[in-house]
């Protein structure tokens, strides 16, 4: 058999549409190989400037543990082979950990499930091997955390993978603590009417080989846990914060789903209404900042936000936080503050909460 280069990006592109299994999943983690779940094809990445872009993520993919995987394709003979695509990389996914929506993701999921003639909850629910909608939602909470904390997988796949690009992504692998950064180079071999691609993973290394995303071997953090580690890193006003949010969520009896991570706690805030879950409120703990990063989603998609003026009542409802970021798509709008931010106001946060649970549920 001989080997055959790639045409173009668009039929390397093509293939891996059709045939994951070229990202490797079984060579990143032997143990627990990773699956992938397709959620989007040239999906573009927000800005902090409203209906502007930083450009488009080839491939999103999720695997098993809810792990955001962003993927480039490019092949040698492109002019921005290399260190410049790795850095573009970079750059649309520190926008996307930070303007990315959940609700954006699961309309991308659905419409692609549909283009390919799937129906999106049947595949997820046979991707996850699980009967029940709450454990699919649960599935969501978790991808939502993942990006709260930066905790995503960027691959750049070409058919050669030169030296210099291989140091690169080696040494961002074994330098970053939340996420991985991998290169695959496929090979193409072809003989009469067969072909054979063959993915050979780069940007693992003995040194770094123990570093896995893989969130199992990690915390299951509860409150206990959580409030257990903000008191170990004194991070005080982060203590107070979540117990507040705690007691708030508690006297609503609203659910709180807890997150999986080696390093930074996390926990989710959702209503339920009969079968459809809505995400109130994210909380994050954020080593490099020792505090946490809180962060509300309004459903803006459903009836009783619908609307410029409902819109607008939703905005005027948060107290003006210096610092806080606020991020609107087609599905969501979405605020990002910190506790430190948020401690003085709290109050009228909750009342703020208070208002939109209210407007679901009637």
């Amino acid at each position: 058999m001989q080997a055959k280069p790639w045409d173009s990006p668009a039929s390397l592109n093509q293939i891996l549409t059709d045939n994951s299994s070229l990202l490797a999943g079984e060579q990143i983690d032997p143990i627990d190989p990773r699956r992938w779940l397709p959620i989007a094809i040239q999906l573009t990445v927000p800005s902090a400037v409203y209906d502007q872009e930083r450009g488009v993520v080839d491939h999103l993919f999720l695997d098993q543990d809810a792990i955001p995987t962003l993927v480039q394709v490019v092949t040698s003979h492109a002019d921005n082979h290399g260190e410049i695509l790795v850095t573009q990389l970079l750059d649309r996914a520190a926008h996307a950990v930070s303007y990315w929506s959940i609700a954006t993701l699961k309309d991308e999921f659905f419409t692609h499930s549909r283009r390919r003639g799937h129906d999106g909850e049947e595949v997820l629910q046979d991707f996850l091997a699980v009967d029940d909608l709450t454990d699919t939602e649960i599935f969501w909470q978790q991808v939502q955390q993942n990006l709260t904390q930066g905790k995503i997988r960027l691959m750049l796949i070409s058919d050669r993978i030169p030296q210099p690009l291989q140091h690169l992504v080696e040494f961002l692998n074994q330098q970053m603590i939340n996420a991985e950064v991998f290169a695959v180079e496929v090979n193409q071999y072809t003989s009469d009417n067969t072909k054979i691609l063959i993915p050979r993973l780069i940007g693992i290394t003995p040194s770094n080989r123990h570093k896995a995303i893989n969130p199992r071997p990690g915390n299951q953090w509860d409150e206990v846990a959580f409030l257990q580690e903000l008191t170990a890193r004194k991070a005080t006003d982060g203590a107070i914060v979540t117990q507040r949010i705690l007691e708030w969520t508690k006297a609503r009896k609203l659910h709180i789903y807890w997150g999986i991570g080696r390093v930074d706690g996390s926990f989710s805030v959702v209503l339920k209404q009969e079968a459809i879950s809505h995400p109130i409120l994210v909380v994050a703990m954020s080593q490099l900042t020792n505090d946490l990063k809180l962060q509300f989603g309004v459903p803006i998609t459903i009836a009783p936000f619908q609307g410029e003026e409902k819109r607008k009542e939703l905005l005027q409802r948060f107290p003006k936080i210096q610092g806080m970021r606020i991020v609107e798509d087609a599905q969501s709008l979405t605020c990002f503050v910190s506790s430190r931010q948020a401690e003085a106001v709290l109050d009228r946060v909750f009342h703020a909460l208070d208002w939109i649970i209210h407007e679901i549920l009637t």
